[in-house]
């Protein structure tokens, strides 16, 4: 209990520091919440329960995700603007029958 306690301290306590930090750290909150579930499934099927070889194998992977999807996808999103849709034609008040 007095374990679950101080990791929830440590990451409420780094969630208020570390945004006021002037790091350049990548943001891999999105990967994290992906892939966070499937390997902790995945080593607990297989019997390991060690905390830092999970944490270890969630930050890796969504690393890799950061550096392979994500920032790719996001830089597309800076090159190509969509154009403006045109809104469809309103009837002129001359134009509805009553």
């Amino acid at each position: 209990m007095l374990s679950t306690f101080r990791i929830t301290s440590l990451v409420v306590a780094l969630a208020y520091v570390l945004p006021q930090v002037p790091l350049r750290i990548p943001d891999l909150s999105y990967g994290i919440y992906v892939y966070h579930m499937p390997i902790l499934l995945a080593t607990s099927a297989r019997g390991l329960h060690n905390w830092p070889l999970i944490l270890a194998f969630t930050v890796g992977f969504s690393a890799l995700s950061w550096y392979l999807v994500e920032k790719p996808v996001l830089s597309l999103k800076s090159r190509s603007r969509p154009t403006q849709l045109s809104t469809p034609n309103k009837p002129d008040e001359a134009d509805v029958k009553v």
